[in-house]
């Protein structure tokens, strides 16, 4: 019975492994040998495309300037990544060949799921997906292959293709993650060309996101990591050439003589001589600089490198350091004829145009940087921006002088606020030129000049004292505040003016719309203790709108405050008086009538409330008169209290108390009342129909 069951189960065992022996067979055979040989056949075509159709080059590199941007960011991708894209001139003679690939590997993954080749197919179909740009499917089986194989032989390549996609979908968390997870990965397994790529992947993405020491240090994993000489030479070129990109001139020399003991291929062997002579020109070792570059030029090996102008340009290069002007002239004038149109002889252009640039000599560093913009290289971008802006400030600059010549020649047809309007506009954008081309104080001082020439009236002049303050603010924050506080003032309904709101610290309720809302944020103001805000708004309503139905109460307001809060019963009494002469018909007015009368005829000047104050001994209102007396350590009285006491005092608001006769003044140092028109009426008041008196009794207390 025994030896039945073994031999039973011998039998399954050999029927088991018989069967996953045939699906393998099969599915080699049938599906993924073919994938396969597909795949290569499909690599093979990009290598020849990439080596006869489009040879590499040699790249033209320029130090970084401090304030000019040489090459903006675009949307596009970066160079490093699009050399990942296949282009669709590339793609087409194998496009069959990589469809064919997705389609054998559906094949495999549904009909032999058990099989040992799931992870190489899993891996073959996302090299298909990577290479047709579909970078989401591509991703998901570089994931499937993760999860379900961690242990796999593809593991690695799978890790470095998911961090690739991340990045051609510019996830760039994601990406920087699973670059760790590839350096984890191919450190384990061993594999030093995926670990030496991904250090590579990490630099570059350090570098594009302007990190320059986690840019560095990538690159110098990746050479000790390779064994291949030809990798360890690419990556240490790579590094010479970022230390020379970030103006590291020694230790660029240094890092890019260490190309030599790799085994470099021709193009990064170029760039790594041409550019050691230049770094070793700009740490003032001349000579060593010249012997390379006539090295070079003599080598026949170089000579396609050498007719783009690379060494023509370094010369030009290595005159200007050196200050042979003369000479340079020369070599210029050969470079217009010998490499017409090279990009490094246009970053040369460039760097001459800077030169002049620094020394304030625009005029013919424009001729230099019009030069560089002819054709795309990583300068365009920087002499394109600065050809305009020294275009506008000649331009500018042109405009604001025949403005000038205008406002100097009288001309009565001429309107003067037009002229100065448009002036202070472009002295304006003249000092915006300034300040975009690195002249702080050139800019502070057109700033300054357009808001002075601007008319009062022209809301554009917020805009110029904001940008004076902005550039006086660090050194003087003081003026910058008040300038802040001008605008808020004048210009309180432009963006500026909110901009200054926020930076004085003021509220909502400084500002309003509606006549109403000036005067509810007033009331608002003066109920929270802001006293000189609510005066501010109180004046806005009774001086810019007197026929406004809130004016008579802002006037009487005015008063209270003068008299309540900063104690200057001569201020008072005039904008009571000045309640009494323009809103006679007002209820404010009338309650007021008797004690501007009395104040005025008896030559008081300790207390407008005295006018309420006991007439006399006699009088059998006595007591409610004086109740309006301030008495000491009391709090003062608010206006809805004055009226009560009025009432209560027996004081009879007038039916029409203009129609009386004009009231008498003992002396001429009394506070006068003028009579007011007959038939007059509060409502039918505009603005500048009656000139309002101005206050020149008191000042409010500091």
């Amino acid at each position: 019975m025994t030896k039945n069951v073994l031999a039973i189960g011998v039998c399954l065992v050999v029927v088991i492994s018989g069967c996953s022996f045939w699906d393998n067979s099969t599915t080699y055979f049938n599906t993924y040998y073919n994938a396969k040989k597909l795949m290569n056949e499909t690599e093979e075509e990009f290598g020849y495309h990439d080596e006869i159709v489009k040879p590499p080059a040699p790249r033209v590199v320029v130090p970084q300037e401090p304030d000019i941007v040489l090459e903006k960011k675009t949307g596009e991708l970066p160079k490093y990544l699009k050399d990942f894209q296949i282009k669709p001139e590339k793609l087409q003679p194998v496009q069959v060949k990589v469809d064919s690939i997705i389609i054998k590997g559906s094949k495999i993954l549904a009909i032999h799921p058990k099989s040992s080749f799931i992870d190489g197919t899993l891996f073959l179909m996302a090299q298909a997906f990577f290479y047709r740009s579909e970078w989401l499917p591509a991703n998901i089986k570089c994931q499937e292959l993760i999860e379900q194989f961690p242990n796999s032989s593809y593991s690695p390549d799978a890790h470095l293709l998911s961090s690739k996609s991340y990045l051609m979908q510019q996830n760039i968390p994601k990406a920087n993650t699973m670059l760790s997870r590839t350096v984890d990965v191919a450190w384990q397994q061993k594999r030093y060309d995926v670990l030496a790529e991904a250090f590579r992947l990490q630099a570059e993405t350090a570098l594009d996101q302007q990190d320059v020491d986690a840019a560095e240090r990538p690159y110098r994993q990746a050479i000790v990591q390779t064994d291949d000489n030809v990798l360890k030479a690419r990556w240490q070129n790579e590094l010479g050439l970022l230390l020379y990109r970030l103006g590291k001139f020694e230790r660029a020399e240094k890092e890019l003589a260490k190309v030599q003991s790799f085994d470099p291929e021709p193009v990064y062997d170029y760039e790594s001589r041409v550019y050691r002579a230049a770094a070793l020109m700009r740490t003032k070792r001349y000579t060593e600089s010249a012997a390379m570059l006539d090295e070079l030029e003599k080598s026949r090996k170089f000579d396609d490198y050498n007719k783009m102008g690379f060494i023509t340009a370094e010369r030009m290069n290595w005159l200007r350091i050196t200050g042979n002007n003369d000479s340079l002239k020369k070599m210029e004038m050969y470079a217009d004829t010998a490499n017409v149109n090279s990009s490094a002889v246009l970053a040369a252009n460039f760097q001459t145009g800077m030169k002049l640039y620094r020394e304030k000599d625009y005029t013919n560093a424009r001729k230099y940087f019009a030069k560089a913009r002819t054709k795309r290289t990583p300068v365009f971008d920087g002499a394109s921006l600065l050809f305009s802006l020294l275009n506008q400030r000649e331009e500018k600059q042109m405009t604001a002088n025949l403005y000038e010549q205008k406002l100097a020649t009288p001309d009565s047809t001429t309107n003067r606020d037009s002229i100065k309007t448009a002036l202070a506009h472009v002295i304006f954008e003249l000092g915006r030129v300034h300040e975009q081309l690195g002249n702080a104080d050139s800019a502070t001082k057109w700033y300054l000049y357009a808001a002075d020439i601007a008319p009062v009236a022209d809301t554009s002049r917020a805009q110029y004292l904001y940008n004076y303050a902005r550039m006086i603010d660090s050194a003087n924050t003081e003026s910058a505040d008040s300038i802040h506080q001008i605008i808020f003032d004048k210009y309180k309904r432009t963006q500026y003016g909110r901009v200054s709101q926020v930076r004085l610290g003021y509220t909502n309720y400084a500002i309003a719309d509606t006549v109403r809302d000036v005067f509810e944020s007033g009331m608002h103001l003066r109920k929270i203790g802001s006293y000189d805000i609510a005066m501010k708004q109180f004046h806005r309503v009774a001086d810019e709108y007197p026929q406004s139905k809130y004016a008579p109460q802002a006037t009487y307001l005015i008063g209270w405050i003068w008299q309540e809060q900063w104690k200057n019963r001569d201020s008072a009494l005039f904008y009571f008086s000045r309640l009494v002469r323009y809103y006679q018909e007002s209820e404010y007015a009338k309650e007021v009538y008797y004690a501007v009368v009395y104040a005025t005829t008896n030559n008081t000047k300790d207390s407008v409330a005295k006018p309420y104050d006991k007439p006399n001994n006699d009088s059998k209102d006595s007591t409610k008169h004086g109740e309006l007396q301030q008495q000491p350590n009391q709090q003062p009285m608010q206006p809805d209290q004055i009226r009560d006491i009025l009432k209560r005092g027996g004081f009879q608001r007038p039916n029409n108390p203009v129609s009386m006769n004009p009231i008498a003044v003992p002396n001429e140092n009394q506070v006068s009342i003028p009579p007011p028109p007959q038939g007059s009426n509060a409502d039918t008041v505009k603005p500048g129909n009656k000139p309002m008196p101005q206050d020149t009794s008191g000042k409010k207390p500091k």
